[in-house]
């Protein structure tokens, strides 16, 4: 798929992957992963409007995620009652309570603009790429 598709099924609401709740290996393997430490950030590539993040932010002090399709940012801000601070002097960054946000290109955001994180988690993005991108 081309970055154009997944804008156009955001569009007509064809999100069957998104998951209505947060992932089950994530609430079962967590404290395994982290123990009772906070982490400072946590990246979550492709992140859609992941309720992974809600889940995450609740044991860090700061979420990046990274999403292509801007209507999945502006949702999940929505949805979890927040009106985030838009930056768009580089990236179209949005910023709210401890979520920031990228509505851009996972391959075109730097490290630099996502600054240093203490994990990252991932539960599908891998897949969303086409194959030959996922090396």
């Amino acid at each position: 798929m081309q970055l154009s598709d997944w804008d156009q099924r955001w569009t007509e609401g064809r999100i069957d992957f998104h998951q209505q709740d947060v992932s089950d290996f994530l609430t079962k393997y967590a404290d395994r992963v982290w123990g009772e430490s906070d982490l400072s950030r946590v990246l979550v590539p492709l992140c859609g409007k992941s309720l992974d993040m809600v889940f995450l932010a609740e044991r860090s002090r700061a979420v990046v995620g990274v999403e292509f399709v801007t209507q999945a940012v502006v949702e999940f801000f929505a949805e979890q009652g927040l009106t985030p601070a838009v930056d768009t002097e580089d990236r179209r960054k949005y910023v709210a309570d401890r979520y920031a946000l990228f509505a851009a290109d996972f391959f075109d955001v730097s490290a630099q603009d996502v600054g240093p994180v203490d994990a990252v988690f991932d539960r599908a993005s891998l897949v969303a790429l086409n194959t030959e991108t996922r090396v």
